[in-house]
Protein backbone atom coordinates (compact mmCIF):
# COMPACT_ATOMS: atom_id res chain seq x y z
CA UNK A 1 0.00 0.00 0.00
CA UNK A 2 1.63 3.21 -1.17
CA UNK A 3 0.90 6.53 0.45
CA UNK A 4 2.02 9.38 2.65
CA UNK A 5 3.92 8.87 5.89
CA UNK A 6 2.62 11.19 8.61
CA UNK A 7 3.53 11.48 12.29
CA UNK A 8 0.58 11.47 14.68
CA UNK A 9 1.92 14.47 16.61
CA UNK A 10 1.89 16.51 13.38
CA UNK A 11 -1.82 15.84 12.99
CA UNK A 12 -3.28 15.76 16.48
CA UNK A 13 -2.55 18.05 19.41
CA UNK A 14 -3.33 15.88 22.42
CA UNK A 15 -3.49 18.94 24.64
CA UNK A 16 -6.75 19.74 22.88
CA UNK A 17 -7.84 16.28 21.71
CA UNK A 18 -8.21 13.10 23.77
CA UNK A 19 -5.44 10.52 23.37
CA UNK A 20 -7.08 7.08 22.96
CA UNK A 21 -4.00 5.39 24.42
CA UNK A 22 -3.96 7.23 27.74
CA UNK A 23 -6.13 7.12 30.86
CA UNK A 24 -6.95 9.75 33.46
CA UNK A 25 -7.55 13.43 32.78
CA UNK A 26 -8.47 13.96 29.12
CA UNK A 27 -10.23 16.54 26.98
CA UNK A 28 -13.77 15.15 26.95
CA UNK A 29 -16.34 15.34 24.21
CA UNK A 30 -19.75 16.85 24.66
CA UNK A 31 -22.38 14.44 25.93
CA UNK A 32 -24.73 15.56 23.15
CA UNK A 33 -22.87 13.85 20.31
CA UNK A 34 -19.52 13.42 18.59
CA UNK A 35 -16.73 15.97 18.25
CA UNK A 36 -14.99 16.33 14.90
CA UNK A 37 -11.40 16.92 13.78
CA UNK A 38 -10.59 17.50 10.10
CA UNK A 39 -7.16 17.20 8.49
CA UNK A 40 -6.65 17.79 4.73
CA UNK A 41 -4.61 14.61 4.24
CA UNK A 42 -5.65 12.31 7.10
CA UNK A 43 -9.37 12.98 6.68
CA UNK A 44 -12.26 13.36 9.12
CA UNK A 45 -12.15 11.98 12.64
CA UNK A 46 -15.33 11.93 14.74
CA UNK A 47 -15.09 10.75 18.31
CA UNK A 48 -16.75 10.52 21.69
CA UNK A 49 -14.98 9.50 24.88
CA UNK A 50 -15.21 9.07 28.64
CA UNK A 51 -12.08 8.74 30.77
CA UNK A 52 -11.39 7.65 34.34
CA UNK A 53 -8.19 7.19 36.40
CA UNK A 54 -7.84 3.55 35.34
CA UNK A 55 -9.71 3.27 32.03
CA UNK A 56 -10.44 5.36 28.93
CA UNK A 57 -13.22 4.39 26.51
CA UNK A 58 -13.35 6.03 23.08
CA UNK A 59 -15.76 5.55 20.19
CA UNK A 60 -13.97 6.58 16.96
CA UNK A 61 -15.10 7.07 13.37
CA UNK A 62 -12.47 7.82 10.70
CA UNK A 63 -13.17 8.74 7.08
CA UNK A 64 -9.81 8.73 5.33
CA UNK A 65 -8.83 11.14 2.59
CA UNK A 66 -5.55 9.76 1.21
CA UNK A 67 -3.76 6.44 1.47
CA UNK A 68 -1.27 6.88 4.28
CA UNK A 69 0.90 5.43 7.00
CA UNK A 70 0.14 7.16 10.31
CA UNK A 71 3.09 6.73 12.70
CA UNK A 72 2.54 7.02 16.46
CA UNK A 73 5.65 7.81 18.51
CA UNK A 74 3.84 9.26 21.52
CA UNK A 75 4.73 7.29 24.71
CA UNK A 76 1.77 5.39 26.16
CA UNK A 77 2.20 2.73 28.83
CA UNK A 78 -1.31 1.26 28.82
CA UNK A 79 -3.02 -2.00 27.86
CA UNK A 80 -5.17 -1.40 24.78
CA UNK A 81 -8.21 -3.19 23.39
CA UNK A 82 -9.46 -2.50 19.86
CA UNK A 83 -12.91 -3.57 18.65
CA UNK A 84 -13.31 -2.97 14.90
CA UNK A 85 -16.91 -1.97 14.19
CA UNK A 86 -16.55 -1.21 10.47
CA UNK A 87 -13.88 -1.02 7.80
CA UNK A 88 -10.39 -2.51 7.96
CA UNK A 89 -7.17 -1.41 9.65
CA UNK A 90 -3.62 -2.64 9.17
CA UNK A 91 -1.53 -2.01 12.30
CA UNK A 92 2.17 -2.77 12.74
CA UNK A 93 3.84 -2.88 16.16
CA UNK A 94 7.58 -2.38 15.75
CA UNK A 95 8.78 -3.77 19.09
CA UNK A 96 6.57 -6.86 18.92
CA UNK A 97 7.43 -7.19 15.20
CA UNK A 98 3.84 -8.12 14.51
CA UNK A 99 1.16 -6.98 12.12
CA UNK A 100 -2.53 -7.03 12.95
CA UNK A 101 -4.90 -6.90 10.01
CA UNK A 102 -8.23 -6.24 11.66
CA UNK A 103 -11.61 -6.26 9.93
CA UNK A 104 -15.18 -5.50 10.93
CA UNK A 105 -16.30 -7.77 13.76
CA UNK A 106 -12.79 -8.47 15.10
CA UNK A 107 -10.79 -7.37 18.13
CA UNK A 108 -7.39 -7.69 19.80
CA UNK A 109 -5.41 -6.64 22.88
CA UNK A 110 -1.93 -5.13 22.84
CA UNK A 111 0.67 -3.83 25.27
CA UNK A 112 3.18 -1.77 23.29
CA UNK A 113 5.30 -0.47 26.19
CA UNK A 114 5.85 3.09 24.96
CA UNK A 115 7.06 1.86 21.56
CA UNK A 116 6.32 3.04 18.03
CA UNK A 117 3.52 1.63 15.91
CA UNK A 118 1.77 2.68 12.74
CA UNK A 119 -1.57 2.34 10.97
CA UNK A 120 -1.85 1.87 7.22
CA UNK A 121 -5.14 2.79 5.57
CA UNK A 122 -6.46 3.13 2.04
CA UNK A 123 -7.76 6.38 0.58
CA UNK A 124 -11.45 7.25 0.80
CA UNK A 125 -12.40 4.50 3.23
CA UNK A 126 -14.46 4.55 6.40
CA UNK A 127 -13.70 2.72 9.61
CA UNK A 128 -14.99 2.83 13.16
CA UNK A 129 -13.48 1.45 16.34
CA UNK A 130 -14.35 1.13 20.00
CA UNK A 131 -11.05 1.57 21.84
CA UNK A 132 -10.42 0.83 25.51
CA UNK A 133 -7.17 1.82 27.22
CA UNK A 134 -6.48 0.37 30.68
CA UNK A 135 -3.95 1.54 33.24
CA UNK A 136 -1.06 -0.91 33.41
CA UNK A 137 -0.97 -1.20 37.23
CA UNK A 138 -4.76 -1.57 37.41
CA UNK A 139 -4.72 -4.32 34.78
CA UNK A 140 -1.88 -6.17 36.51
CA UNK A 141 -3.67 -6.04 39.86
CA UNK A 142 -6.92 -7.22 38.25
CA UNK A 143 -5.56 -10.34 36.52
CA UNK A 144 -3.57 -11.51 39.56
CA UNK A 145 -0.94 -14.23 39.12
CA UNK A 146 -2.76 -17.46 39.96
CA UNK A 147 -2.55 -18.98 36.49
CA UNK A 148 0.21 -19.60 33.95
CA UNK A 149 -1.42 -17.15 31.54
CA UNK A 150 -1.56 -14.41 34.19
CA UNK A 151 2.03 -15.11 35.26
CA UNK A 152 3.17 -14.81 31.64
CA UNK A 153 1.37 -11.48 31.22
CA UNK A 154 2.70 -10.21 34.56
CA UNK A 155 6.27 -11.05 33.54
CA UNK A 156 5.89 -9.18 30.26
CA UNK A 157 4.45 -6.16 32.04
CA UNK A 158 7.22 -6.17 34.67
CA UNK A 159 9.86 -6.29 31.93
CA UNK A 160 8.05 -3.70 29.77
CA UNK A 161 8.01 -6.33 27.04
CA UNK A 162 5.49 -5.61 24.26
CA UNK A 163 2.98 -8.33 23.41
CA UNK A 164 -0.29 -9.04 21.68
CA UNK A 165 -2.80 -11.34 23.31
CA UNK A 166 -3.14 -13.48 20.18
CA UNK A 167 -1.31 -14.01 16.89
CA UNK A 168 -4.24 -12.61 14.95
CA UNK A 169 -7.41 -10.64 15.52
CA UNK A 170 -10.25 -12.55 17.16
CA UNK A 171 -13.96 -12.55 16.39
CA UNK A 172 -16.38 -10.34 18.32
CA UNK A 173 -18.94 -12.62 19.98
CA UNK A 174 -22.68 -11.79 20.15
CA UNK A 175 -22.28 -11.02 23.86
CA UNK A 176 -19.41 -8.64 23.08
CA UNK A 177 -21.45 -6.97 20.35
CA UNK A 178 -24.28 -6.37 22.80
CA UNK A 179 -21.89 -4.78 25.31
CA UNK A 180 -20.36 -2.58 22.61
CA UNK A 181 -23.77 -1.38 21.47
CA UNK A 182 -24.67 -0.73 25.11
CA UNK A 183 -21.65 1.56 25.46
CA UNK A 184 -22.24 3.42 22.20
CA UNK A 185 -25.98 3.86 22.60
CA UNK A 186 -26.04 4.70 26.32
CA UNK A 187 -27.68 8.07 26.86
CA UNK A 188 -28.04 7.83 30.63
CA UNK A 189 -27.34 11.04 32.57
CA UNK A 190 -24.24 11.26 34.70
CA UNK A 191 -23.20 9.72 36.99
CA UNK A 192 -25.15 6.61 35.88
CA UNK A 193 -23.59 6.65 32.42
CA UNK A 194 -20.09 6.70 33.89
CA UNK A 195 -20.78 3.58 35.91
CA UNK A 196 -22.52 1.82 33.01
CA UNK A 197 -19.70 2.54 30.56
CA UNK A 198 -17.04 1.35 33.00
CA UNK A 199 -19.02 -1.78 33.84
CA UNK A 200 -19.57 -2.74 30.20
CA UNK A 201 -15.97 -1.97 29.28
CA UNK A 202 -14.73 -4.25 32.06
CA UNK A 203 -17.09 -6.99 30.86
CA UNK A 204 -15.67 -6.60 27.35
CA UNK A 205 -12.15 -7.01 28.69
CA UNK A 206 -13.19 -10.10 30.64
CA UNK A 207 -14.85 -11.55 27.52
CA UNK A 208 -11.65 -10.95 25.54
CA UNK A 209 -9.56 -12.71 28.17
CA UNK A 210 -11.95 -15.67 28.09
CA UNK A 211 -11.15 -16.02 24.39
CA UNK A 212 -7.38 -15.87 24.73
CA UNK A 213 -6.56 -17.89 27.84
CA UNK A 214 -4.77 -21.14 26.91
CA UNK A 215 -6.74 -24.35 26.75
CA UNK A 216 -4.88 -25.65 29.79
CA UNK A 217 -6.80 -23.18 31.95
CA UNK A 218 -10.05 -24.74 30.77
CA UNK A 219 -8.88 -28.31 31.16
CA UNK A 220 -9.87 -30.57 34.05
CA UNK A 221 -7.93 -30.59 37.31
CA UNK A 222 -5.24 -33.10 38.20
CA UNK A 223 -6.16 -36.21 40.25
CA UNK A 224 -4.35 -34.78 43.30
CA UNK A 225 -6.20 -31.47 43.07
CA UNK A 226 -9.49 -33.26 42.44
CA UNK A 227 -9.04 -35.16 45.69
CA UNK A 228 -8.33 -31.90 47.53
CA UNK A 229 -11.44 -30.31 46.05
CA UNK A 230 -13.56 -33.20 47.27
CA UNK A 231 -12.03 -32.61 50.70
CA UNK A 232 -13.02 -28.94 50.47
CA UNK A 233 -16.59 -29.92 49.63
CA UNK A 234 -16.77 -32.44 52.48
CA UNK A 235 -15.44 -29.82 54.88
CA UNK A 236 -17.98 -27.23 53.77
CA UNK A 237 -20.79 -29.76 54.08
CA UNK A 238 -20.01 -29.86 57.80
CA UNK A 239 -18.86 -26.28 58.40
CA UNK A 240 -21.19 -24.24 56.18
CA UNK A 241 -22.39 -22.09 59.09
CA UNK A 242 -18.85 -20.85 59.76
CA UNK A 243 -17.37 -17.83 58.00
CA UNK A 244 -14.86 -18.73 55.29
CA UNK A 245 -12.54 -16.82 52.99
CA UNK A 246 -10.94 -18.05 49.80
CA UNK A 247 -7.52 -17.44 51.27
CA UNK A 248 -8.25 -19.52 54.37
CA UNK A 249 -9.66 -22.41 52.35
CA UNK A 250 -6.71 -22.27 49.95
CA UNK A 251 -4.20 -22.50 52.79
CA UNK A 252 -6.13 -25.21 54.61
CA UNK A 253 -6.21 -27.53 51.58
CA UNK A 254 -2.94 -26.48 49.88
CA UNK A 255 -4.62 -25.12 46.75
CA UNK A 256 -3.94 -21.72 45.23
CA UNK A 257 -6.88 -19.34 44.83
CA UNK A 258 -7.19 -19.96 41.10
CA UNK A 259 -7.26 -23.75 41.39
CA UNK A 260 -9.80 -23.58 44.20
CA UNK A 261 -12.17 -21.21 42.39
CA UNK A 262 -11.80 -22.71 38.93
CA UNK A 263 -11.50 -26.33 40.02
CA UNK A 264 -14.47 -26.25 42.39
CA UNK A 265 -16.69 -24.70 39.69
CA UNK A 266 -15.56 -27.25 37.09
CA UNK A 267 -15.95 -30.24 39.39
CA UNK A 268 -19.22 -29.36 41.12
CA UNK A 269 -20.75 -26.92 38.63
CA UNK A 270 -21.17 -24.21 41.27
CA UNK A 271 -18.80 -21.54 42.66
CA UNK A 272 -17.45 -22.09 46.19
CA UNK A 273 -19.44 -19.37 47.92
CA UNK A 274 -22.60 -20.10 45.97
CA UNK A 275 -22.29 -23.67 47.26
CA UNK A 276 -21.99 -22.41 50.84
CA UNK A 277 -25.03 -20.19 50.35
CA UNK A 278 -27.02 -23.12 48.95
CA UNK A 279 -26.18 -25.18 52.02
CA UNK A 280 -27.20 -22.37 54.36
CA UNK A 281 -30.50 -21.69 52.61
CA UNK A 282 -31.36 -25.40 52.46
CA UNK A 283 -30.65 -25.63 56.18
CA UNK A 284 -32.81 -22.57 56.80
CA UNK A 285 -35.66 -24.20 54.88
CA UNK A 286 -35.33 -27.34 56.97
CA UNK A 287 -35.45 -25.36 60.22
CA UNK A 288 -38.39 -23.24 59.11
CA UNK A 289 -40.49 -26.10 57.76
CA UNK A 290 -39.73 -28.92 60.14
CA UNK A 291 -38.38 -27.20 63.24
CA UNK A 292 -39.66 -24.83 65.82
CA UNK A 293 -37.28 -22.00 64.99
CA UNK A 294 -38.65 -18.58 64.17
CA UNK A 295 -37.49 -16.48 61.24
CA UNK A 296 -35.51 -14.28 63.65
CA UNK A 297 -33.81 -17.30 65.20
CA UNK A 298 -32.87 -18.76 61.83
CA UNK A 299 -31.51 -15.40 60.70
CA UNK A 300 -29.32 -15.20 63.79
CA UNK A 301 -28.13 -18.79 63.32
CA UNK A 302 -27.08 -18.07 59.75
CA UNK A 303 -25.10 -15.02 60.83
CA UNK A 304 -27.40 -12.20 59.73
CA UNK A 305 -27.37 -9.13 61.94
CA UNK A 306 -30.89 -8.15 60.94
CA UNK A 307 -33.76 -10.59 60.22
CA UNK A 308 -34.98 -8.49 57.30
CA UNK A 309 -31.63 -8.98 55.56
CA UNK A 310 -32.06 -12.74 55.89
CA UNK A 311 -35.64 -12.52 54.61
CA UNK A 312 -34.48 -10.56 51.55
CA UNK A 313 -31.66 -13.01 50.82
CA UNK A 314 -33.92 -16.02 51.34
CA UNK A 315 -36.60 -14.69 49.00
CA UNK A 316 -34.01 -13.85 46.36
CA UNK A 317 -32.62 -17.39 46.64
CA UNK A 318 -35.87 -19.37 46.82
CA UNK A 319 -38.54 -17.05 45.46
CA UNK A 320 -40.65 -17.09 48.65
CA UNK A 321 -40.63 -15.23 51.94
CA UNK A 322 -39.37 -17.32 54.88
CA UNK A 323 -42.42 -16.27 56.90
CA UNK A 324 -44.61 -18.23 54.47
CA UNK A 325 -43.04 -21.46 55.70
CA UNK A 326 -44.20 -20.75 59.25
CA UNK A 327 -47.89 -20.52 58.34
Amino acid sequence: MAGLVIQTHNVYNFNDLPNPLKVGAQPLTSRQGYDRHIHPEVGVLEYRNVSFPHIHVMDLYWKTNKALKLVNQIPTDTINFNFQLSGVNDVHYEAADQNVYIQKGQHYMVYNADREFYNRVEANTQLSVLHIAVDKAFFAASIGCNSKWAEHIQNNLALNKPFLSAKQALGVSPAMHQLIQGIIADKSPEPMRNFMVQSRAMELIAAHIEQVVPAELNAGTSPADTEKLHQVKAFLDQAFLEEHTLNQLSRRFALNDFKLKRGFKLLFDVPVFAYIKNLRMNYATLLLKDGNASVDEVAFLLGYEYPQHFSTAYKKHTGINPSQLKK
